[in-house]
């Protein structure tokens, strides 16, 4: 081919191109946005999410949702989000049992390959307690008593 034809070729895939129709994507969000609190209602998660919600929606200038779909620690709402279209308009609040689930039950989604994360929305410590009477007063204690009593 010469440098003619391939600047022709070149000029009628530029003419073809430019009678492609053209589909613009719409702003996001254009429609509401759904979270899945994967908790009951009145828990802290449910309670952050319900928090969060509001001035999220006003910053979109969209309607937020908010969901609950509890059961399964937390396998009943991931799965609904993890099935659902991946467009950004499907969120998932949850917390610890997302990271210990795959390590105790079989899922009926991929932890990894199924959700992306957007953020992290709150810190929140555990803390292991006991009555004030009891003779566990560290964590030291609680191992040396859980060895004592399986034995």
């Amino acid at each position: 081919m010469n440098r003619r034809d391939a600047l022709r070729t070149l000029a009628a895939g530029g003419a073809l191109m430019a009678c492609a129709p053209v589909r613009a994507e719409d702003r996001y969000p254009s429609k509401p946005i759904m979270i899945i609190v994967a908790f009951a209602p009145g828990g802290g998660t449910d309670a952050l999410t319900r928090a969060l919600a509001v001035p999220l929606g006003k910053a979109l200038g969209q309607s937020v949702v908010v969901e609950n779909k509890p059961g399964a620690g937390a396998i009943v709402g991931s799965k609904f989000v993890a099935n659902a279209a991946p467009d950004g308009y499907t969120l998932l609040v949850t917390s610890a049992p997302h990271a210990s689930n795959p390590s105790l039950v079989k899922l009926p989604y991929d932890t990894i390959e199924a959700f992306a994360p957007v953020c992290l929305a709150a810190k929140s410590p555990f803390m292991l307690v006991t009555a004030p009477d009891s003779p566990i007063k560290t964590l030291d204690d609680l191992v040396k008593e859980a060895r004592r009593s399986a034995s």
